[in-house]
């Protein structure tokens, strides 16, 4: 048990840095040592033939135990913060322990011994008191230190009483010493081991707040990262178109084709404010859900109407109508963000297709708009991160934009229930989106 207990207290490595758990394992070493010399393993298989040898190692192992449960009672009482004449009182009972070492060699075991006992019994007596103390103030070790004492003292008495001749026999020296010993030292690791469970608690703990804590830091630094971002974008496309706002102004006869620039510069200026505000209510999770029914065909044709009819092409197929219910302010964002998004990044002139198919996703009945468009030369987008935020393809920079399109896109599906993907080949891309036709 004991050899177990120093295992133990070896494994966690705490007595590496705190000294309460160093003077544990000394006692508990000290205290094996004893039971092994008193029990009289050594005389019987190291000095057969010296057992006057062996005795004298057997009385010098009882003064080690003495020595290091009064070292260890020092630290588990927290002496450190007491009053003085208590350190001390602890501290030359210590010191009489290890200067009476000598007293087996010098034949003054016996009488050293008494002392000693009579000290050990003093402080023992004070360390229950003081442990009680400690209990009263709410400290749960106090009721584990006061058992060890009392152990202790059963120990430190039995002895006591037969070096002084009022209890006869040899086997209550021998046995009451133990039993007090070992019952200490239980005691002890009982109280130790608790101590180990919590602060392995609070280490834990400790390591939740430190990752919580940088994960708040990363959220932060991100945030600012997107902000930073939203900037960046902002003045550079607001700059941009209004130079050609201002070109338009500066001239004294402007073309059809300037002024059709300068209103499409206030489109798409209004289309950013509009694209910033949507992200803004989707980052602080401010966008409301209202159902109702509607046509997604003549949702798309109407915002066809606005722009680009010219270029947009439905594939008509049965039946004629797509009856849904869903938000239809929120389906108008999403379908006109993707037509919006065909037009601008495929060459002009080019179609962009649009057809409605009737899919089952999970055994959920909806509707699959698909909408094509032609790539345009030196486009190298990446389908794995065109719905992240602020993200744009290389060769987008050479239009108008905010990188939150898509981005609001993905976010309002995923709100309507339903699935977006990107499919790129070699000449042309395709946007499938997919919503339940009930939410």
């Amino acid at each position: 048990m004991l050899l177990a207990g120093i295992l133990a207290n070896l494994w966690h490595g705490l007595w590496l840095h705190q000294a309460l758990y160093r003077s544990f394992l000394l006692y508990l070493c000290a205290a094996l040592l004893t039971l092994f010399t008193a029990n009289g393993f050594l005389a019987q298989f190291i000095f057969p033939e010296h057992p006057f040898v062996a005795d004298h190692i057997a009385s010098i192992t009882n003064l080690l135990v003495i020595a290091a449960m009064t070292r260890f009672f020092t630290h588990a009482l927290t002496l450190q913060s007491s009053h003085r004449w208590l350190r001390r009182a602890y501290h030359a009972v210590f010191t009489l322990a290890l200067l009476l070492l000598l007293s087996p060699l010098l034949d003054l075991y016996t009488e050293g011994m008494q002392v000693l006992i009579f000290a050990t019994l003093l402080i023992l007596v004070v360390g229950a008191l003081r442990s009680l103390f400690l209990w009263w103030l709410g400290k749960g070790e106090g009721s584990l230190l006061f058992l060890a004492h009392l152990f202790s003292l059963i120990g430190a008495l039995s002895t006591a009483l037969v070096l002084m001749g009022w209890l006869p026999g040899s086997l209550l020296l021998h046995y009451g010493f133990q039993i007090g010993l070992m019952g200490s030292l239980i005691a002890l690791q009982v109280m130790l081991a608790q101590r180990v469970r919590r602060i392995e608690r609070n280490q834990t703990q400790t390591l939740l707040l430190a990752e919580r804590a940088q994960a708040q830091a990363q959220m932060e630094h991100d945030h600012l990262e997107q902000q930073r971002q939203l900037m960046s974008m902002l003045t550079h496309e607001l700059k941009t178109l209004l130079a050609v706002i201002r070109l338009r102004l500066g001239a004294k006869n402007p073309s059809v084709r300037m002024q059709q620039q300068a209103q499409n510069a206030v489109m798409d200026i209004l289309s950013i404010l509009e694209r910033c505000t949507m992200s803004s209510r989707l980052d602080d999770q401010a966008v409301t859900i209202e159902v109702c029914a509607c046509d997604i065909e003549q949702v798309m044709k109407e915002l066809v109407a606005i722009r680009f009819s010219e270029r947009v092409h439905f594939q008509q197929h049965s039946p004629v109508t797509y009856p849904i219910n869903t938000d239809n302010t929120l389906l108008r964002v999403i379908l006109g963000n993707l037509i919006d998004n065909a037009v601008k990044y495929s060459p002009p002139e080019t179609p962009i297709k649009i057809q409605i198919e009737d899919v089952q996703k999970e055994k959920v009945d909806g509707w699959c708009v698909i909408i094509t468009n032609a790539r345009m030369s030196g486009d190298d987008l990446n389908p794995d991160r065109v719905f992240e935020k602020y993200y744009r393809a290389p060769g987008a920079h050479r239009h108008s934009g905010s990188g939150l399109g898509l981005y609001i896109v993905h976010e309002l599906v995923e709100q309507l229930q339903g699935k977006i993907s990107c499919h790129c080949d070699s000449d042309q891309v395709s946007f499938q989106l997919w919503l339940p036709k009930n939410i």
